[in-house]
């Protein structure tokens, strides 16, 4: 049996794709779309939430969880995550893969917004 993880917090941030900062919603409903992730405890903090999907490292669940909280919070959790050294090689690497394909989206997403470049003309 091993102990439960002490969850450490990362800066809460809007989406990166957000205004100007917002009250912090109510994120029950978007974690009711993710069952079973933290299964003993609805009411804990998003980081715990977020911790156990980079735990599971399944690519859609941490895609939805990128365009709730932005990307920015994912990688931050996810360093804390490597930084507890428990996690199997393939594991980080499994997941690295999914954060860098969802990284190369967003920047494609935002050279969209912004117009094209040189390099894009």
């Amino acid at each position: 049996m091993s102990l439960p993880r002490l969850t450490r917090s990362c800066p809460v941030s809007q989406p990166d794709n957000s205004a100007p900062p917002a009250p912090a919603p109510n994120r029950r409903a978007f974690w009711d779309k993710h069952p079973g992730l933290v299964w003993s405890n609805r009411n804990a903090p998003d980081d715990a939430f977020i911790s156990a999907a980079l735990q599971q490292g399944r690519f859609l669940q941490l895609l939805d969880i990128a365009v709730e909280f932005g990307i920015k919070r994912l990688l931050c959790q996810w360093e804390l995550e490597k930084a507890e050294g428990d996690l199997p090689p393939r594991h980080i690497l499994r997941v690295e893969e999914n954060l860098a394909i969802i990284e190369e989206a967003y920047a494609k997403s935002a050279a969209s917004r912004n117009g094209p470049t040189v390099a894009q003309t």
